[in-house]
């Protein structure tokens, strides 16, 4: 519906927001994981913040939501050396 795509598209736009209050700190590493039906690392973690925006701007809004297990992956993902955030972003 209108109101689904509006609701993706908006989670987006926060999150490649997020990603450009990261470009002033350059020392973060970003990575994206994704949570429908299944768990995916689009992006595994990096530097280079273009690829992560370019792999948000590719996300498909679906209405399956794995959110637990892509929590696991998005922490598994993260690594376990020096300080680590996983920011959860939501359609809904």
């Amino acid at each position: 519906t209108d109101a689904e795509h509006f609701a993706g598209e908006a989670a987006k736009a926060r999150a490649i927001r997020n990603i450009e209050l990261l470009e002033r700190q350059c020392a973060e590493r970003v990575g994206v994981v994704t949570f429908a039906s299944s768990v995916d690392v689009a992006q595994e973690p990096t530097q280079n913040l273009d690829d992560v925006r370019h792999a948000i701007e590719g996300l498909q809004l679906t209405r399956a939501t794995s959110l637990y297990d892509g929590l696991i992956k998005a922490v598994e993902a993260s690594g376990t050396d020096g300080a680590r955030s996983v920011l959860l972003l939501s359609d809904g």
